[in-house]
């Protein structure tokens, strides 16, 4: 893979941060999100509406269709019935009719119009007829004045019925049809019917009336209506009905005379109600009865019903589904549209990740190679080039690979140093030059970030400082300890003898060589610390006899200074896991700065105090106080106040820095609480160290060795 910044023209320097992570971004930044998944969701929402809507409209337009078709079929099936059934009637009432006119032929022929004789003489013959009539429950007999010439009750044999319509209408040669009406003596519902009796020559010698048993048209009915689900009503021309026969044996009602329109009908069919019925309708042939024939749609439409709920159904549940995968889809839409934004904005923080990034290496004056385990570069910055004499990126890896061939033996290590090794940079020069090779692995991916330092400077420096600290050691600690044994001796062999002004210039002259000294010393013991480290034997060691031991040695320090040197009577009998020897000079540190701050006349207090876990040592001074800007780097090398370095109060700013890596060296540590003027008002100001270290008994073993690791 090669840099950008490597096309013709290009500058390596500005190659832009975004092609480290260019493998690993497949989108602009900058590209703001479309409205591309907003449309097709539009789209698709609008193609779900419209196979909703076609479904639900295929489906009823599809019912209306059978509707239609299962009501032309149930319509034509009810014609054939009401044409049949009236067919019947009629031919039932002719045959009757034709049956007891040629049976009463002779009686017509011998007729007399004394109405006890006719029925003595016919009495036999007119019985044996009616018997053979089985459609006819009863006859009557009547001349050609209305009365009655036979009846099957005697009773009224001679009755006048010369006022009623059917003689009248028989009398004139017509067929009479009456209303139904119930027989007294039988109880059954009866068609009445009354005919001329003509005799051989065609005159009217009497009415014949006859009552026709519903019997007559149910088994002519039954025939018809077999699995059709209709009922047959014969109606009279009053409307009264005769009989009513079939699946519904409801009286026909206004409504089905009056019928039904086809959208009522379907609504009334899906509604699953029983006020839908069909109806069909014709006369019965030469009288004033008809036929109507009613069909129930909840029978007839049952089927249809079946199919057409099941086509809806299914025309809901694909609108149903229309519906939920639209709202699946907005509910992606808005998914897709939110992952958008974010992976917009992670492009957006990328980009200016990449531009600081790009920055910080640019600010950086040290080399840096970035490349990929495919053996391209991503990023090479202009010191890189020069330290390796490259033109470009793509030349600087390869030079990299032969400059430190372990690179290619790190595997799948995280970080590996390399020493300085000499190479000839750009313009000619030679330099040390190390390496420090660090590898990210990333979606299976392996970055290495090499970084290559010019050491010859340090080289250099490390050299210059282990000259000083040679210089220091034997060109001026060695003349110092000469010259203050030589002051000393001095002032020891004029003793008495010297002048007030010659021993007042002989005190300042060791003071200062002594405070030189120590400055040396300081400075000796921060470079060994550095470069080696401080190795400590820690080993149980009795505190309270090891602070006696200090306040004896630092007595005389501190009385030079007009201090005293208390050990609390108090204070604990412990001991602690610490090197004696380092313990002394951590003493003597502390308390040296408690006496240089401690008034005249006023004490440095010294305690013991102990847990189950630890035992700590404390230095009290009733001195002014640490001002709070020096409280924060109190532990750090040369920190001192400005001005303290006083006759009284000569410091290097080295020992509490010392005192604190020692501390730590024996696994201790070291905090103080101090008070100035300022924070105390009218209490005591002061300062108390304290140092703590793990107790005695904690140890396993009479000793434990430990070490100060060299400072970075």
């Amino acid at each position: 893979m090669s840099d950008p910044a490597a096309r013709p023209g290009g500058d390596p320097a500005a190659a832009p941060a975004e092609a480290v992570a260019a493998p690993f971004i497949q989108a602009d930044p900058d590209a703001a999100p479309t409205d591309a998944p907003r449309d097709r969701s539009r789209l698709y929402g609008a193609l779900m509406l419209l196979i909703s809507c076609g479904a639900l409209f295929g489906a009823l337009a599809a019912n209306l269709q059978d509707f239609r078709t299962m009501r032309a079929k149930a319509q034509d099936r009810l014609e054939r019935i009401v044409e049949g059934a009236a067919l019947r009637v009629g031919a039932e009432v002719g045959a009757t009719l034709r049956l007891s006119s040629l049976a009463l032929q002779g009686v017509a022929d011998d007729w007399i119009d004394d109405p006890d004789a006719f029925a003595a003489r016919h009495q036999r013959t007119i019985a044996s007829i009616t018997a053979t009539l089985e459609t006819v429950d009863f006859i009557v007999i009547l001349d050609a004045r209305g009365r009655i010439q036979w009846f099957r009750s005697p009773k009224i044999i001679g009755h006048d019925r010369s006022d009623r319509a059917y003689f009248a209408a028989a009398m004139r040669g017509e067929v009479f049809f009456g209303d139904p009406l119930t027989a007294r003596m039988t109880r059954k519902r009866v068609m009445p019917l009354a005919a001329p009796m003509r005799d051989a020559d065609g005159r009217i010698r009497g009415v014949l009336a006859i009552a026709l048993q519903t019997e007559t048209f149910a088994a002519a009915f039954a025939q018809l209506l077999a699995e059709s689900g209709a009922s047959v009503t014969l109606l009279s021309s009053t409307g009264e009905a005769f009989i009513s026969l079939g699946g519904d044996e409801t009286p026909v009602s206004e409504q089905d005379r009056a019928g039904h329109g086809t959208r009522a009908e379907l609504l009334a069919a899906l509604a699953l109600g029983p006020d839908l019925r069909w109806t069909a309708r014709t006369a019965v042939p030469e009288s004033p009865y008809e036929v109507v024939a009613v069909h129930s749609a909840a029978h007839a439409a049952a089927d249809w019903r079946r199919t057409a709920q099941q086509r809806l159904l299914f025309a809901l549940a694909l609108a149903a589904l229309a519906l939920s995968s639209w709202r699946v889809v907005k509910r992606s839409e808005a998914a897709l549209r939110e992952k958008i934004r974010l992976a917009g904005a992670a492009l957006f923080a990328a980009r200016q990740s990449h531009a600081a990034i790009d920055a910080l290496l640019a600010s950086v004056g040290d080399g840096v190679v970035i490349s990929d385990d495919a053996g391209g570069v991503l990023r090479a910055t202009p010191p890189a080039l020069e330290l390796l004499r490259a033109r470009d990126p793509e030349q600087a890896l390869p030079r990299l690979s032969r400059a430190f061939p372990e690179l290619g033996k790190m595997g799948r290590a995280a970080q590996a140093d390399f020493p300085p090794r000499p190479l000839t940079v750009r313009g000619g020069a030679t330099r040390d030059v190390a390496c420090s090779a660090h590898q990210v692995f990333l979606h299976g991916r392996v970055l290495r970030l090499c970084i290559l330092r010019d050491a010859s400077n340090a080289s250099r420096i490390e050299r210059n400082r282990a000259e000083f600290i040679g210089a220091i050691q034997h060109e001026i600690r060695s003349p110092l300890q000469a010259i203050i044994g030589g002051i000393r001796m001095l002032r020891t062999l004029l003793g008495q003898d010297a002048g007030e002004k010659p021993a007042r210039v002989l005190d300042i002259s060791d003071r200062n060589a002594q405070r030189l000294l120590n400055l040396v010393n300081d400075l000796l013991m921060l470079h060994t610390i550095d470069e080696v480290g401080l190795t400590v034997e820690l080993r149980p060691t009795p505190l309270r006899a090891a602070l006696a031991e200090a306040v004896e040695s630092m007595a005389g320090y501190a009385g030079g200074l007009g201090v005293t040197l208390r050990l609390d009577p108090g204070a604990a009998e412990a001991s602690a896991l610490v090197d004696a020897e380092r313990l002394q000079q951590i003493l003597a540190n502390l308390v040296s700065n408690a006496a240089k701050y401690t008034p005249e006349g006023a004490a440095v207090e010294l305690s013991v105090q102990a847990s189950d876990r630890d035992a700590t040592i404390s230095v009290a001074d009733p001195g002014p106080g640490i001002p709070l800007h020096l409280r924060p780097v109190l532990f750090e090398r040369f920190s001192r106040e400005r001005g303290a370095a006083d006759e009284r109060r000569p410091s290097t700013g080295l020992g509490l820095a010392i005192t604190r890596q020692l501390v730590e060296a024996m696994n201790g540590t070291i905090a103080f609480e101090t008070r100035t003027r300022d924070e105390a008002a009218q209490g005591a100001t002061g300062t108390v160290f304290r140092v703590t270290f793990p107790r005695a008994r904690e140890a396993a073993g009479d000793a434990a060795p430990g070490a100060l690791a060299p400072s970075a």
